[in-house]
């Protein structure tokens, strides 16, 4: 969310922390899963640049993947420009031969604004790619915030959501025109197969993923009423799409997926959790009852249908590098 630089945290004192509680473990299973990556890493090339401590970022990124190990990763705010992205791929198989080899890698670039934007999706040779696309029917997709990939049962969409802007600039057009048009691409897919949307969503959905819950913050972007309201009207209602997180942690506060650098937000957990990964509800397993989540003993039998089976803010990984931190969907196949 480097649109989102000018964030000023109300109401918090300089010494003051914000406790992250714990989080569903992720349950041991033989079957197979698929593991999806996501992670707004602010600048591509200026990551894998940094130096941190006594390593590099370029190091850093290739054990991130290598400890991590997804299947399929979505990137966002890459800021390359179309005529870098040969380059890039070339240096990343490079840096990452011996530690995340990829198969291959679909980049959608900003062609309006140098610097701007972008996203990007690998895979490693063991995911079955039948169709990609970057297009999106808004002036949206011009600045490079989406990627599709087909999978044979899924389709796999990484976003990165405009932000509304300094002075909700951009308030009307994200809510009205950006929302409704995914949302509308969502359900069109979902009369083939089913979705699993991924990236930085810019909205911090419930109240408790801000870390200042009780604050009245009607004008600041990713917090604002008609931003949540659209998000919960156009995905979870009508696209049904299933929060993935929140599947598994309903109620669990101070989880966050960004902090502002200026106000030392991460050594504080002054954050928000802005980047997601949202599943058709087909995908989900449900308990007997269908209001909460299928244990972790009755998930391990399902095996004739692809299901979610974790999902995790990776909020340890990744500090000093960007201001987002990664975000995980696990799949069982």
């Amino acid at each position: 969310v480097k649109e989102m630089s000018f964030f000023k945290p109300p109401r918090v004192l300089p010494q003051l922390r914000y406790i992250r509680e714990k989080t569903r473990v992720r349950p041991e299973t033989s079957a197979n899963t698929i593991k999806i990556l996501s992670w707004n890493v602010a600048g591509l090339r200026g990551l894998l640049k940094k130096q941190k401590n006594d390593t590099t970022g370029e190091k850093e990124f290739a054990k991130i993947l290598s400890e991590v190990n997804p299947d399929i990763l979505l990137l966002q705010e890459t800021k390359l420009q179309t005529i870098h992205e040969e380059e890039i791929t070339k240096k990343l198989s490079g840096l990452l031969e011996n530690h995340w080899k990829f198969h291959d890698v679909i980049w959608s670039s900003s062609i309006l604004r140098k610097g701007y934007s972008g996203t990007a999706t690998f895979w490693k040779n063991s995911i079955s790619v039948q169709g990609k696309s970057t297009t999106l029917n808004t002036e949206f997709a011009k600045e490079g915030r989406i990627v599709t990939i087909e999978l044979p049962f899924c389709f796999i969409v990484n976003v990165y959501v405009p932000n509304s802007g300094q002075e909700l600039a951009r308030l009307e057009t994200r809510t009205n025109e950006w929302d409704t048009v995914l949302s509308e691409f969502i359900q069109e897919l979902q009369k083939t197969k089913p979705v699993v949307l991924g990236g930085d969503l810019n909205v911090a959905h419930q109240k408790i993923d801000f870390f200042d819950e009780e604050s009245n913050v009607k004008k600041q972007a990713g917090l604002t009423p008609a931003e949540r309201k659209s998000f919960f009207e156009k995905f979870i209602v009508k696209s049904k799409m299933v929060d993935t997180f929140r599947y598994f942690n309903p109620t669990t506060k101070g989880v966050y997926s960004f902090w502002d650098a200026r106000h030392k937000g991460r050594e504080r957990n002054a954050g928000l959790r802005i980047d997601y990964f949202l599943v058709s509800e087909s995908l989900c397993p449900q308990t007997d009852n269908q209001t909460s989540p299928i244990s972790s003993q009755s998930i391990n039998k399902i095996t004739n249908i692809p299901q979610l089976f974790h999902a995790e803010v990776l909020d340890h990984i990744g500090e000093g590098l960007s201001d987002h931190c990664p975000v995980l969907a696990e799949i069982l196949i």
